[in-house]
Protein backbone atom coordinates (compact mmCIF):
# COMPACT_ATOMS: atom_id res chain seq x y z
CA UNK A 1 0.00 0.00 0.00
CA UNK A 2 1.30 3.44 -0.72
CA UNK A 3 2.00 6.21 1.67
CA UNK A 4 -0.11 8.10 0.69
CA UNK A 5 -3.12 5.66 0.24
CA UNK A 6 -2.30 5.40 4.06
CA UNK A 7 -2.26 8.97 4.64
CA UNK A 8 -5.73 8.88 3.33
CA UNK A 9 -7.22 6.58 5.46
CA UNK A 10 -5.84 7.68 8.44
CA UNK A 11 -7.30 10.93 7.56
CA UNK A 12 -10.93 9.24 7.13
CA UNK A 13 -10.04 7.53 10.28
CA UNK A 14 -9.63 10.71 12.22
CA UNK A 15 -12.80 12.45 11.15
CA UNK A 16 -15.32 9.44 11.83
CA UNK A 17 -13.73 9.28 15.21
CA UNK A 18 -14.43 12.70 15.59
CA UNK A 19 -18.27 12.20 14.66
CA UNK A 20 -18.01 8.90 17.00
CA UNK A 21 -16.98 10.65 19.83
CA UNK A 22 -19.18 13.34 18.66
CA UNK A 23 -22.34 10.88 19.10
CA UNK A 24 -21.27 9.37 21.78
CA UNK A 25 -20.98 12.67 23.84
CA UNK A 26 -24.54 13.50 23.01
CA UNK A 27 -26.13 10.33 23.56
CA UNK A 28 -24.25 9.86 27.27
CA UNK A 29 -25.29 13.41 28.02
CA UNK A 30 -28.85 12.28 27.22
CA UNK A 31 -28.00 9.22 29.19
CA UNK A 32 -26.88 11.28 32.33
CA UNK A 33 -23.60 8.90 31.92
CA UNK A 34 -20.65 11.15 33.24
CA UNK A 35 -18.39 8.26 32.07
CA UNK A 36 -19.93 8.01 28.76
CA UNK A 37 -19.28 11.74 27.99
CA UNK A 38 -15.94 12.21 29.23
CA UNK A 39 -15.44 8.83 26.79
CA UNK A 40 -16.82 10.79 23.94
CA UNK A 41 -14.96 13.77 24.59
CA UNK A 42 -11.91 12.24 24.72
CA UNK A 43 -12.77 10.37 21.16
CA UNK A 44 -13.14 13.77 19.60
CA UNK A 45 -10.04 14.80 20.61
CA UNK A 46 -7.96 12.07 19.30
CA UNK A 47 -9.60 12.58 16.51
CA UNK A 48 -8.95 16.00 15.75
CA UNK A 49 -5.58 15.72 16.59
CA UNK A 50 -5.31 12.84 14.23
CA UNK A 51 -6.76 14.80 11.77
CA UNK A 52 -4.11 17.72 11.74
CA UNK A 53 -0.94 15.74 12.13
CA UNK A 54 -1.87 14.01 8.55
CA UNK A 55 -3.55 17.58 7.19
CA UNK A 56 -0.25 18.86 7.93
CA UNK A 57 1.74 16.51 6.40
CA UNK A 58 0.00 16.76 3.56
CA UNK A 59 0.22 20.44 3.72
CA UNK A 60 3.69 20.42 3.88
CA UNK A 61 4.28 17.89 1.10
CA UNK A 62 2.04 20.18 -0.92
CA UNK A 63 4.50 23.09 0.02
CA UNK A 64 7.69 20.98 -0.79
CA UNK A 65 6.22 19.86 -4.57
CA UNK A 66 5.54 23.36 -5.01
CA UNK A 67 8.90 24.81 -4.45
CA UNK A 68 10.70 22.02 -6.45
CA UNK A 69 8.65 23.13 -9.55
CA UNK A 70 8.99 26.86 -8.93
CA UNK A 71 12.98 25.82 -8.35
CA UNK A 72 12.94 23.72 -12.04
CA UNK A 73 11.07 26.85 -13.44
CA UNK A 74 13.21 29.41 -12.26
CA UNK A 75 17.04 29.77 -12.03
CA UNK A 76 17.18 32.06 -9.52
CA UNK A 77 15.40 29.74 -6.85
CA UNK A 78 17.50 28.54 -4.07
CA UNK A 79 20.11 26.16 -5.07
CA UNK A 80 18.78 23.45 -2.17
CA UNK A 81 15.48 23.36 -3.76
CA UNK A 82 16.56 22.28 -7.30
CA UNK A 83 19.10 19.86 -6.30
CA UNK A 84 16.53 17.74 -4.67
CA UNK A 85 14.93 17.12 -7.81
CA UNK A 86 17.65 16.59 -9.45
Amino acid sequence: MSREAVEAAAATVGSKVIYTGAGATVASWLLSSEFGVLAGLLLGVVGLLVNIYFKRQENQEEHLARMRKLARDSDRAPLDFRKADE
